[in-house]
């Protein structure tokens, strides 16, 4: 918090000049609730064995995902192709980064 509030203050960003109120932080708390779910997920599944370690990671990207095109709106599902496509990519890299010995 400290390098960022001194990076913040080098580049001059903009200060908030008023206040939140009581209930701007409660509509703020109310859109990030169901992404603060994840977290929830992962480890109260684990802790009662609903899942293993790798259905659990699947189960939060699938929710991830619902949020992200459904709830949230932040990508269309005509993205997705382009998504798809550069997640293979970077899948491919890192795959064959292990070919070699070194």
């Amino acid at each position: 918090m400290i390098t960022a509030y001194f990076i913040s203050m080098k580049r001059k960003y903009p200060v908030r000049k008023r206040k939140i109120s009581f209930k701007g932080h409660i509509i703020g708390f109310k859109d990030t609730l169901s992404a603060l779910i994840m977290p929830i997920i992962i480890m109260g599944n684990l802790g009662r064995y609903f899942f293993t370690p790798t259905e659990a990671a699947s189960v939060v990207v699938s929710y991830a995902f619902i949020l992200t095109v459904f709830i949230y709106q932040e990508v269309k599902l005509s993205d997705l192709p382009d998504i798809l496509k550069n997640t293979a990519v970077v899948l491919i890299l890192v795959s064959t980064s292990n070919v070699l010995p070194g």
